[in-house]
């Protein structure tokens, strides 16, 4: 629109006035004057001409000079419009360039603070990371380290870049590790290489390390980390330590010696000329004195067996406490067999002196079995097991000796297992009996007591003694809960008598407690319920108990026996003279009856009667004058059995009068024959 208005005609009148008018207005000026001249009447002469023509030209020039001026004034205005549309232009150009600029030093700045951050946040990282860290070149020299590096080694930044190598404060192995991997990973990044090292500190002092190794992605340096793990290493050897060494006598376990027998055994199958042997000991009676001394006592005494078998061996003998009281030699490279003997003599010698023990001492003896040639095994177990073998077979021949592994020893321990199984089976299915045996009043020829005897009647085999079986079950603790069965069984069965035939009702029942029930704790608690359920009175039971197992203990046996006959029970001494009774603690036991044993009572009428009749003699002397019944059992000749009347035994037990009988036999006809 506005290019059109400036064409226009009015536009163009307007522009043409202001570019002509001056010389208009002259030539108008003196076209009028020479008019009004001529209308005056006056005659023109050539100065009358050149007044209007100097009008014309002075308007002339005025109107060109005024035409200039506007022209300059129009120049002046188109240049001072486009220098300042330029200083616009140039001014936006420096604002924005400002603007960029500003955000530029802002951003650096920001980039600024972000790296001042950054490297605040690594160098907080490097010095307080945990870890020991350090930055070498590819030659290994220490271009940076952190202080923790500086405390955990002793050596300043400045001692570390002084060495060729940092790698020096290493071992020796350690330290081709470590150039090894710097040198293969010059020029790449790889993944950290990690390994534990042992350095050497300023001090000497040695400690273990962790080691990470790592290359920088667009340099040459290596990045090194080095964690303390010294104690973590000791706590390490501790825990080995404590899983596979005896906590009480700090010997090898069992785990450890197996472990050791194995690489042995393969050692002796690379080397035919290398021979081992195996001992496998068992203190004796180790139960009793645990018991009756108490198991802190039992504790000290283990350390002390322990330490000294281990003087009887060698460095390179390997000595291991199994379990319990049992312990395992390895006798490492033997040269000669006969080193086996020489090593049991070198232990039966420093045994024949006592252990002192706190205030005691005290006699030890050893069963050992032993394997001398170990070469013909296939697996460690069977070497253990067939020397355990030979160590019972040193207990059965009276413990406090040695003997060899031989294969029929293997047959009985397989025996002994084979009768455990049997015998929870027959629990289970009811295959035990019980048996009675009386025991003849000689006064009246009268029942008074009927003694009750285990058999096993085992499918396919009959009957089985009890010689056969009880040594098992106590070997293998299932006397427990046979022994459990056999008193709550007689218990009823003599219950029931009494309350069949009157002739029974002053009869009593007798039991046998094994050593291993005699030190139940729920023996009392168990013995009155079986009185409560079965409805038999204390006074008919009678309880009896070997020699030697009051003895292992006396002064438990004491108290537990006082209670027990308290409750109006009778106490019975079996096996009387066969043991190793002690006379100061026979007349505090609170006991009834002593048991003559049938070793003494069969040899009565033999050649050497004499003897064993004065043996009888002074068991009777003795009962008698504690005021003790005596019951002499393995009656089988009527003149053993008018000898024990002459001495005023009042009870007998043997074949003579009758062997031991089912239940069912005692009917009213065996009534009526004992009643005559």
């Amino acid at each position: 629109m506005s290019s059109a208005a400036n064409n226009s005609p009015v536009s163009s009148i307007k522009s043409w006035v202001e570019k002509y008018s001056l010389v208009v207005l002259g030539v108008i000026i003196s076209a009028g004057f020479l008019a009004v001249y001529h209308l005056l009447g006056f005659q023109p002469d050539a100065g009358t001409y050149i007044a209007p023509g100097v009008v014309v030209l002075f308007s002339l020039f005025a109107q060109n000079l005024i035409n200039a001026h506007r022209d300059i004034r129009s120049r002046l205005e188109r240049y001072s419009s486009k220098l300042e549309e330029m200083v616009r232009e140039r001014t936006e150009d420096l604002i924005k360039s400002n603007e960029q600029l500003q955000e530029e030093i802002s951003l650096r700045r920001k980039t600024e603070e972000r790296l001042r951050a950054s490297e605040s946040r690594y160098r907080t990282i490097f010095e307080n990371s945990g870890a020991a860290t350090l930055i070498s070149n590819e030659n290994g020299r220490a271009l940076l380290a952190n202080t923790q590096l500086s405390t955990m080694t002793g050596f300043s930044l400045e001692e570390l870049e002084a060495r060729d190598s940092w790698t020096s404060i290493l071992e020796n192995s350690h330290q081709n590790r470590v150039l090894s991997w710097i040198s293969n990973n010059k020029s790449s990044a790889e993944s950290p290489r990690c390994f534990e090292a042992v350095i050497r500190c300023k001090d000497g002092q040695e400690k273990n390390v962790f080691i990470t190794l790592a290359s920088f992605q667009e340099s040459k340096s290596v990045l090194v980390s080095l964690v303390d793990i010294t104690e973590l290493k000791r706590a390490e050897q501790r825990l080995f330590h404590q899983a596979f060494h005896d906590h009480l006598t700090d010997l090898p376990n069992r785990a450890l010696f197996m472990e050791l027998l194995n690489i042995s055994l393969r050692r002796s199958r690379r080397s035919r000329d290398y021979l081992f042997a195996v001992l496998y000991m068992d203190i004796d009676r180790f139960k009793y004195i645990n018991d009756s001394m108490g198991h802190l006592f039992g504790d000290r005494l283990l350390v002390s067996f322990a330490q000294t078998i281990k003087k009887c061996m060698r460095d390179s003998d390997t000595v291991a406490r199994m379990g319990g009281d049992e312990f395992a030699v390895i006798l490492d490279d033997i040269q000669d067999p006969s080193y086996i003997f020489t090593v049991m003599d070198r232990i039966n010698a420093a045994l024949k002196d006592p252990l002192k023990i706190e205030d005691h001492t005290i006699y030890v003896t050893v069963s050992t079995g032993i394997v001398a040639d170990c070469r013909i095994y296939d697996n460690p177990e069977d070497i253990v097991r067939d020397a355990d073998a030979a160590m019972y077979g040193a207990k059965d021949a009276g413990r406090a000796c040695f003997k060899v592994f031989e294969s029929r020893m293997h047959q009985r321990f397989k025996r002994t297992l084979e009768m455990e199984t049997a015998m929870r089976k027959a629990l289970e299915n009811g295959e035990f009996v019980l048996h009675y045996q009386p025991i003849i009043s000689l006064q009246g020829g009268k029942v008074a007591t009927f003694e009750a005897l285990v058999r096993w009647e085992r499918p396919g085999m009959g009957l089985i003694h009890p010689a056969e079986f009880i040594p098992v079950a106590e070997e293998t603790g299932l006397i427990m809960p046979l022994g459990r069965w056999v008193l709550s069984q007689a218990c009823k069965q003599m219950s029931i008598w009494q309350k069949t035939y009157p002739e029974l009702s002053d009869c009593s029942v007798s039991v046998n407690l094994s050593g291993r029930q005699f030190n139940d704790p729920e023996l009392e608690n168990h013995i009155m319920h079986v009185l409560e359920t079965s409805g038999l009175s204390p006074e008919h039971l009678k309880l009896e108990i070997t020699e030697n197992e009051v003895m292992h203990s006396p002064e438990h046996a004491i108290e537990l026996l006082t209670r027990i006959r308290k409750a109006g029970i009778k106490i019975m001494i079996d096996d009387f003279g066969t043991g190793y009774s002690s006379l100061s603690y026979l007349h505090r036991f609170p006991i009834d009856i002593l048991k003559v044993d049938r070793k003494f009572v069969g040899r009565l009428d033999s050649i050497n009667s004499p003897s064993e009749r004065k043996i009888v003699e002074n068991i009777f002397s003795l009962a008698h004058g504690l005021n003790l019944e005596v019951v002499a059992e393995g009656v089988e000749r009527s003149s053993q059995n008018d000898f024990l009347a002459g001495l005023n035994c009042r009870f007998v037990q043997g074949f003579l009068y009758y062997r031991p009988m089912p239940p069912e036999m005692v009917q009213p006809d065996f009534l009526e024959r004992i009643s005559k």
